[in-house]
Order: structure tokens, then sequence, then C-alpha cells
């Protein structure tokens, strides 16, 4: 039967707004009223001197709580002392809106008595002193007219004490300890912002008392509502702490500017409603320790924007912005939570879900979860997405009008990485499919001086497309890479595919990135990447595509697969390998553990290489290097020298320097059809007419190579230029058989002794 009751009570209290109903109340009288409640309950005369200025504010009760019987619950001892004997003599009220809070405390204290109010009945003082057991409280009020059986029946329900009668008075037991000092003030949960007080606003001077405190870091004003949130942003560089849950109604905020520090101890702000802009314009302040959960999104993102914030110079640390089952377009490029940052964010975590839908007419449109551009710093950030993301590419029926509707792509993290992101992940259970949409796990571009470091990309990354004269490019770090990306590791798994077989498309691959024109040092693919192309050229690398920079002390543990599969006759080239598919730049200590697969159609040609598919430069490096992957080439090709296979690169200008391949070689093709070497598939040398000797044109020495392992020389074939002794030009370009010159062939046990294993 208790439950049962309490359960109603609790009923009645959820439902009950004991405010008059034929009275129209302004917001500026309500935010007043909201104002004397919280000056009594904070003992606070200094601003009840303001605000009890009329009859009215004097007659409030809030709920079932008149202002002094409000004083008596939070043991309010100075208010009671000023005002004790005016608020006695008020017998009639202005009931408003009753405080959640309120209620709670005197649940506690009133207990048994609790059932003698179940239907909105006022708690006068005399009655809330015979609650609090309070004999001199209940005196004060004995020869003023009075329900004396109700305090009676108190006495009895919460103390199980009986008093006794005398005449119109009764004899109440004395008080266990002295009512001012026996409660301490309980936090209210409801406040205000804007309060007009006698035709002024009421201005934060007033507020800080009230809510203990004074702005600085020691003594940090309390933000109980909305309201209070809005005012407090109208300063600069004062201190709060977020007391409650908000709710925002998006489509009514009209602040522009964060300049203030928030600490949000833990609480949710819930940004809910249509906007076409962004929450904050300017970010210079900072918040903290908080959750912001965006919900009812406008469809259209804002343009060249972002939700939270459109520019950022301050400091973010420990918030979570999470957008649930979001339906998004696109029409600029943009991010979620803040479109450009100088400042900091450290500690945050992203979770987003749903859907995508780029329709910009812009050459190239990037999207980022967190920022559009960094410039500042990101430490420790975390994000989680499962999206779905289409691009308006694959509405283009010719050419032209497939590269009007422009590019896009989307970056994990950031966009564009100007400055600094460290020790930061896109976290397991991530999911990313797009159809004409690019990708960078971490972010699309790292820019010139940019640094990625100590960071992790988790996300299954899956482009599928029908779509003519698209081609799909996935990196699970960046795409591209001007800058340093260090101690990176992709740990998700990377596919495309394209089934359109119409016209020469390409996909472009890469575990860390696609292009790199910078530094990569410390790096790690340990997922599998996979190429499926009807029709076109495949470019896939562990690594990357294509290699312009230098990379150092890099590591390729997965599997990379290219197939393909269209059996027309065209002739494409088709590359893939464990590090690069293509290396212009320098590749130092890159050591490759991961097979690497290779089908292609009778119309290809194929370069598969352990570490590089092609060193496609003069200048192009390769130095200590080493693969024990296994390597597959099959092919339907049946023309000779169709699939060249290097257990470091299939192809080679530059130079191949003091590296190793122990990796097997599995072919299945015509007979003659594919070429495979030890350390290099073939390379080019040129001989004058009537001489059997050749000169090499690029160099390699110092190689290794476990022989028995389905190559029987360390270079493949040779590419021969026959010049004319006397004029020195080429009169005729062959084919010839390779040879171990800079390759040695020898056992594992060996290798590990020759000085170049590391």
């Amino acid at each position: 039967m208790g439950k049962r009751k309490e359960g109603k009570n609790q009923e009645i209290m959820d439902n009950r707004l004991v405010t008059d109903k034929n009275a129209s109340y302004t917001k500026s009288a309500q935010d007043k009223w909201e104002l004397i409640r919280l000056a009594t309950i904070n003992n606070d005369v200094k601003t009840l001197e303001k605000l009890l200025v009329d009859k009215e504010s004097a007659s409030l009760s809030f709920g079932r709580f008149p202002i002094l019987s409000l004083a008596y619950l939070y043991s309010s001892y100075k208010v009671i002392r000023k005002y004790e004997k005016a608020l006695s003599s008020i017998k009639e009220y202005v009931q408003v809106e009753e405080n959640f809070e309120d209620y709670l405390l005197f649940k506690k204290k009133a207990k048994k008595s609790l059932r003698l109010y179940l239907n909105g009945q006022i708690i006068t003082p005399i009655e809330m002193s015979a609650i609090l057991c309070d004999s001199q409280g209940v005196s004060a009020h004995l020869n003023q007219k009075e329900n004396l059986d109700r305090v009676r029946k108190i006495y009895r329900l919460t103390h199980n004490l009986e008093v006794k009668k005398s005449g119109n008075s009764i004899i109440v037991p004395r008080s266990k300890k002295p009512s001012f000092t026996q409660l301490i003030a309980v936090l209210c949960i409801v406040a205000v912002c804007v309060v007009f007080l006698s035709g002024a606003i009421v201005s934060m001077e007033i507020v800080p008392h009230i809510l203990g405190g004074d702005g600085t870091t020691d003594a940090p004003i309390k933000i109980l509502s909305t309201h209070l949130l809005e005012l407090a942003l109208d300063e600069t560089n004062r201190y709060y702490t977020l007391e409650n849950d908000l709710t925002i109604d998006a489509t009514k905020w009209d602040k522009t500017e964060f300049k203030i520090h928030l600490d949000g101890q833990g609480r949710t702000i819930t940004i809910s409603g249509n906007r076409s802009s962004a929450f904050i314009d300017k970010f210079s302040g900072s918040i903290v320790n908080a959750k912001i959960v965006f919900t009812d999104l406008a469809s259209d993102m804002p343009l060249n924007s972002a939700y939270f914030a459109k520019t950022v110079s301050g400091k973010i640390e420990n918030v979570e912005f999470s957008f649930p089952d979001i339906n998004l377009t696109a029409k600029s490029e943009g991010a979620l939570v803040s479109y450009l940052s100088t400042g900091n964010f450290s500690g945050i975590k992203v979770n987003v879900n749903g859907v995508i839908n780029e329709v910009s007419a812009s050459e190239e449109t990037l999207l980022g979860t967190l920022l559009y551009e960094n410039r500042g710093i990101i430490d420790g950030c975390n994000v989680k997405y499962n999206l779905d993301i289409t691009g308006d590419a694959s509405q283009g029926s010719n050419q032209n009008q497939a590269t009007n509707y422009g590019d896009a792509v989307f970056g994990g993290i950031v966009a564009k990485n100007s400055a600094t992101i460290r020790n930061s992940n896109v976290l397991e259970g991530s999911t990313l499919n797009s159809n004409t949409v690019d990708v960078g796990g971490i972010a699309v571009e790292n820019a010139d001086k940019a640094t990625i470091t100590s960071v992790n990309n988790y996300a299954t990354l899956t482009q599928t497309t029908p779509s003519l004269y698209w081609s799909p490019n996935v990196g699970g770090i960046t795409m591209r890479n001007y800058g340093k990306i260090s101690l990176a590791t992709n740990h998700g798994a990377i596919s495309a595919t394209t089934t359109q077989d119409q016209q020469n498309t390409a996909i472009i691959l890469g575990g860390v990135t696609t292009v790199n024109s910078g530094t990569i040092d410390n790096c790690l693919n340990s997922a599998n990447i996979t190429g499926t192309l009807e029709y076109g050229i495949l470019n896939v690398g562990g690594i990357g595509y294509v290699n312009e920079g230098t990379v150092t002390n890099t590591t390729n543990t997965g599997n990379v697969s290219a197939t393909i599969t269209t059996a027309k006759e065209d002739s494409f080239e088709h590359h893939v390998s464990g590090g690069f598919a293509v290396n212009n730049g320098t590749l130092s200590y890159f050591k490759n553990t991961g097979n690497v697969n290779s089908q292609t159609s009778s119309g290809s040609i194929a370069f598969v290489g352990g570490a590089v598919g092609l060193n496609n430069h003069e200048n192009a490096i390769i130095l200590n290097c080493q693969n024990s992957g296994n390597i597959t080439a099959n092919t339907t090709q049946k023309d000779n020298k169709a699939v060249f296979v290097g257990g470091i690169s299939a192809y080679l200008k530059g130079s191949v320097k003091n590296s190793f391949n122990t990796g097997s070689f599995i072919t299945s093709s015509e007979e003659g059809s594919v070429i495979a070497g030890g350390i290099i598939g073939f390379t080019e040398v040129q001989a004058y007419s009537g001489q059997a000797v050749a000169s090499p044109i690029y160099e390699w020495s110092n190689n290794y190579y476990v022989n028995d392992k389905g190559y029987n020389v360390g270079v493949g074939n040779y590419y021969v230029y026959e010049l004319d002794p006397f004029f020195n030009m080429v009169v005729r370009r062959y084919y010839a058989e390779g040879s171990d010159e800079g390759a040695t062939p020898t056992d594992f046990e060996s290798i590990k002794n020759s000085g170049v294993y590391w």
C-alpha cells in the first residue's frame, strides 16, 4: 500500500502545475519569481531586498511552498530573521510552478505527513515548523488563526509525538536541535537568464550572489538552466559550472560567441532543431567535461561551416559530441563539430551514425567529422562512425557532366590537417560505405609541415560504384600526405569495387596513404587491402599508391589483393605491391610480410612486387627493404611477358640496395607470360651493336634472395636498348634473359648472416 501511495504522489507531482490558469504571465515575471525562490533557498537577503518590492512578490507560493515555508525548509536563517514577521501576516497566496527539488526535500522531511498534501494544499509556515519539529517556530504562529488539528496530525505522523490542547492553543514538545542550523541548502534545478525587474534586465552582478560564485576559477558561477547559459554567454573570461542537463531549442538560439569557461561536470547539453548556421559562430573560451548531443538536425549541413562552432580558437576538452541517426545533405565543404580550429581539442569523442549525401558542384568538396580544417592541436580524440556517404558524381551520364558534379572526399577525423593530430583514433566498430565519395581514414589531406602521429584507424572503409568516369580512392590514414605521418597504424580493412565496363577508370588504394609527398616514419598497415575492377587500371599498395617523398621504418602485414575481371582485349597497366604500387621517392627499412595477390585479364600488363610494383624514377631509391610475403600472380593474358613479378620491385628505375626477399611466388598463366625475379622483375640495360655485354642503366647491388621459391634468378628480365656505336642512337629494343648480377641466391640462414638482415 505504501508503494502505491508513493507512486500516486509521484504521478501527482509530475503532472501538476500549480500556476493560476486564468493568469497570463510574461517570461520576465516568471524569471523574477524564480530569482526570488533562488534567493530564498540560498539565504541571499541582499538580492531579496531588490526583489520583494510589492505585495504580489511577497505573496508568492512556489506550488505548495510560500516564501517563509521555503525559508524554513532550507534553514535560510537570514531570510527568516529579516522577513519572518512580514511574511507571517500573508494568508492569501499567488501560486506559481512548484520546483521538483523542493518537493524531494520536503518529502524527505515530511515522511508520513506527506499524505496531508497530496491534493496541492498550501504548507503554511506553522505546518512547516511542525514538520521540522521546530517548537519555537510553531509557538511563534500560535496566536494566529491556524489549523491546529493539522499541526497535531503532523507531530503524530512525522515525529510520533502527541501535543496537548489548551484552549485555542497547543503545547508542543521542545525542539531537538536549533532549527536554523540543522539543515544545509540543497542545490536547486531551475533558474533563469533574462529577468526584467522594474523594466530593467537583472545582470550577472546579481546572479553570482545566488549561484555560489563570482566567476573566478576558485568560485565559478553555477549554470542551472538554458536561460542562465544564455546570460553567461554575454560575459567574457568568467568561469562557470553546469549543474543540470540542458535542452536547447536551436531554432530560438541567437548567441554567436562563446567567450567563457564552462565545466560541464559530466552533464549533457541536448541541442535540438533545425539550424542553417553553426550553434556558435566564434568559440574563444573553453568547455570541458560535457556531452553535447545534436538531434533533429536540418537536412542541409551549414554551408562552409559546422553544427557546433564555425571557428574555434579556445579549448574544448573531454567533451563528447553525438550525432545520432543523421540524414544530411552537404552542399559545400564542412564538418559536423567545427569548421576551422586554431585552438585545442583534447580528449574529444565524436559519435555519428546515419547518412550523408553530397551534392556540391565544387571541384572538390572536403568533409570531416570533428573538423574541416585543423590549424591547432588535436590530442587524444576518438571518433566512432557508422556512415553511408553518397556523392552526386554518380549522376553524370557523360564525362563532362560527371566532372561538373565534382569530387567529394571524407576524412574520418578532419578533412584537412594543417597543424597537429596526435594520440587519436577512429575506433573499432566504425564503418563507412561510399559510392562516389573518396575517403581518408583519419584525414583527407595532411598539409605541408603538418604532423599526424600516434594515431589508429580501425574503421572498415568500403567504396563500391557502378558509375562511369569515377575512380575510387581510399587511404587508411590519409589520402594525401604532404607533411609527416609517424607511428600511425591502419587496422581497418579497405576495399573498392567498380562494376562499370565501358570506360577506362582506376582504383587507387593504400593502407596508410594513397599519395605520399612528405614523410612517413614508423607506420604500419595490418589490414587487408582489396581492389576489384571490371575495366580499367588498378593501383593497390599495402602502404600506398605512390611515394614521392620519404618512407622509413614502415611495415605492411596485411594481405594485398587486386583483380581485373574483364575479358576485353584492351591493354591496361596494373600495379600492386605490399608497399607502394609506385615509388618515385625513397623507401628505406621497409618490411612486407603480407601476401600479395594479382589477377589480371587478357588485356592487362601487371607489375607485382613485394615492396614496390614500379620503382619508376631514375632518382627513386629502395634501400634496406625486405619481403617475406608470398606473391600470387595469375593472368589470362596469352602474350609473352605480360606480368612482371619482383620480390622487392617488379620494375626498376633508380636503385635497389641492401635488400632481401624470402617470400614464395605462385603463378598461373600461359607459359612465358609471367616474368619473375627474386629481387627485380625486370629493368633496363643498354648495349652497343656487335657487343655481347650490356651495361646497367640503373643500380642494384648487395641484394639477396632465397632460391627455389618459384624464381631462379635475381633479375627476371632485361629490356635491352641496342645503340648504334657510331651515332649512339637506339636501333633496336628487345627482352633478354635476366641474371643474378647484384642479387645473390642463398638460403635464409645465410641472409641472416649477410649484413643486410634486420
